[in-house]
């Protein structure tokens, strides 16, 4: 189950000194992170939790 999800509205990244990346486990709270995490102006992407290491860093 890979999730990508980009939404319209996202902080440019290159003007946000605060980003996270949210490692998907299949949580059902993942998506309210994000959300949260946007609203407060901090840029965020969801990926897979099976991303690889060297894809991460």
């Amino acid at each position: 189950m890979a999730t990508h999800i980009m939404n319209e509205s996202l902080p440019d990244p290159a003007d946000t000194p605060e980003r996270i990346l949210i490692l998907d486990f299949g949580s059902q709270v993942t998506q309210l992170i994000a959300r949260r995490l946007r609203e407060s102006g901090v840029y965020c992407e969801i990926w897979p939790f099976n991303s690889s290491a060297e894809r991460i860093i």
